[in-house]
């Protein structure tokens, strides 16, 4: 960090940083009457030879200073107030350690209302005192200590609150002074967010978290690996098969991979077992028709259709439809009288044992057996004829196979 003063005409419009001044990855800050500072990351300085950034030895701290009153103006870095103490402070520390080797300078962050401390008093609550944060700056080969910058502001200090000793500065009576861990300054040296901050002697040091990695363009921060990588002892290697994504925290190809591998063996399964499944159920409709015909006894007829067709029909049309039919047995029938159904059928079995001819009754041509004649054919198989008691003839026919 380092002050310096435009001249008139070099900034536009009474603003100090335009155009920026400042270079070398600093930031300018703009202060009163065209006064502006060059800040520079925590544990760095700017050189104004080099016009850079440099590493240096920071060492920040709390003064609390009693003795001077606080104003409003003094929260505005732009203001008079604010500019006008800090120029008184950062004299009394350079006076302070101009003799230590490597001191290069200070600097005033801000200004605050001192609302407690060891140092406040009577005299204090009534001009309200100040709290200030402060940076003192050493070059990086120095040999300085946190401890030497405590012990060196805190015997200042007590000599000016003996009676009698030397008082370097009257800012100093009833001051009090407690340093600051580098890493919890005002202005923290390590990005927080991928980076975990330790320091000693005035110097950061700035360790990459897990799933980052140093970047290439500054030694206070770390980037991330890109999609599809993961950060492995300070290197990005890609994913393991199946993770994407950053830091390989996705894992849907993997799960895609799975289930179509699991979906594909079921299918295969599936196509494998559809012609098992399809041949068994063939096979068992063939065994129930097969069951079912055989429990069906076939009739064989003798004769052929061609026999019937030929038999049947005679130059075109039915000549004799019964001889087609020659040879197959006849079942008698008896026929009513058309005049009443009381009287007897004119119609009777003949006696000759032939169940296919049928004579008139009385016919002479018909042969009558006595009643034991008739059955004894009955017995065999044949016909029979009996009159009741009341005159009424009753006729029986008798098969026996």
């Amino acid at each position: 960090m380092t002050k310096g003063v435009k001249q008139q005409g070099q900034f536009h419009m009474g603003h100090p940083c335009a155009p920026n001044p400042c270079e070398g990855g600093s930031s300018c800050q703009p202060g009163y009457d065209s006064h502006f500072t060059c800040l520079c990351l925590a544990g760095q300085k700017y050189s104004e030879d080099r016009k850079r950034c440099e590493e240096a030895k920071v060492f920040p701290g709390s003064l609390t200073v009693p003795s001077m009153t606080f104003i409003d103006d003094m929260t505005n870095p732009q203001s008079e107030g604010f500019n006008s103490s800090a120029d008184k402070l950062i004299t009394m520390m350079r006076d302070l350690f101009q003799s230590h080797l490597g001191y290069i300078d200070s600097t005033v962050l801000n200004f605050s209302k001192m609302a407690k401390g060891p140092a406040r008093t009577i005299w204090s609550l009534k001009s309200g005192g100040v709290n200030v944060a402060m940076e003192n700056n050493f070059k990086l080969d120095s040999i300085i200590t946190e401890a030497v910058i405590n012990g060196t502001i805190q015997d200042a200090i007590v000599d000016c609150d003996k009676t009698g000793a030397v008082c370097l500065n009257p800012l100093l009576k009833n001051a009090a002074y407690k340093e600051t861990d580098l890493c919890d300054s005002y202005r923290k040296p390590c990005d927080d967010t991928s980076t975990t901050c330790t320091s000693d002697s005035g110097r950061p040091e700035c360790t990459c978290q897990d799933n980052y990695v140093k970047s290439e363009y500054s030694i206070r921060t770390c980037k991330a690996c890109e999609s599809g990588k993961k950060a492995e002892d300070g290197v990005c290697n890609d994913c393991s098969f199946g993770y994407s994504g950053l830091n390989c925290n996705e894992s849907w190809k993997l799960i895609l991979v799975i289930v179509g591998t699991v979906l594909g063996a079921l299918l295969l399964i599936t196509l494998i077992m559809l012609p098992v499944v399809a041949r068994k159920t063939s096979k068992k409709s063939s065994s129930k028709k097969s069951s079912k015909n055989a429990e069906v006894p076939t009739y064989t007829s003798p004769y052929t259709a061609k026999d019937f067709r030929a038999s049947a029909l005679t130059n075109g049309g039915v000549t004799n439809v019964s001889s087609g039919f020659a040879g197959v047995p006849k079942i008698p029938r008896a026929m009513p009288n058309n005049n009443s159904w009381d009287r007897g059928s004119n119609l009777e079995m003949t006696e000759s044992g032939s169940r296919q001819a049928l004579v008139t009754r009385g016919d002479k041509g018909g042969v009558r057996t006595s009643g034991r004649e008739r059955g004894r054919m009955s017995e065999k198989g044949g016909w029979g004829r009996y009159k009741s008691s009341s005159g009424q003839i009753t006729t029986k026919i008798l098969l026996y196979v």
